[in-house]
Order: structure tokens, then C-alpha cells, then sequence
């Protein structure tokens, strides 16, 4: 499995698959904008990999849920 596979996964299964390769990655994320979006319930994914640094967002899984307000 390359860098480029462990896009999308989940960080610690990202993590446990290229310790399995040799490669001591580190971790940076990002936080959602606003502090009423909680992290809870969501999934720190992968979305990019610099060196050995793993890039991460939180995800919410499941299906999309209706918008709260309309887009002006």
C-alpha cells in the first residue's frame, strides 16, 4: 500500500498501515469553523499526506442530513 492509499481512511487506521511500512507519520488537523460544530460523532479522515506528515479533517459519517437554513 502506497501514501496515496491511505486517503479517506481514518487516521488510526492510516497511521497502524504505514508504521506497518516503516514510516513514523505525524498528524496535523483542522477543527470545524464554528464552535456550535462539534467533533463528536465525526471522523478524523486523511485528505492529504506531506512527507510523513498526515493532513486531517473531521467527517461526519452517514447519509447528509436537511440544511438548517436556506443559502441567500
Amino acid at each position: 500500500m502506497s501514501k496515496i492509499d491511505v486517503i479517506g481512511l481514518p487516521v488510526p487506521e492510516a497511521l497502524e498501515i504505514l508504521a506497518g511500512q516503516g514510516i513514523q507519520a505525524a498528524v496535523e488537523y483542522t477543527k470545524p469553523p464554528f464552535p456550535e460544530v462539534d467533533t463528536a460523532g465525526r471522523t478524523l479522515r486523511v485528505v492529504a499526506m506531506r512527507g510523513t506528515t498526515l493532513m486531517a479533517a473531521y467527517f461526519q459519517d452517514g447519509e447528509p442530513k436537511e440544511k438548517d437554513a436556506e443559502c441567500k
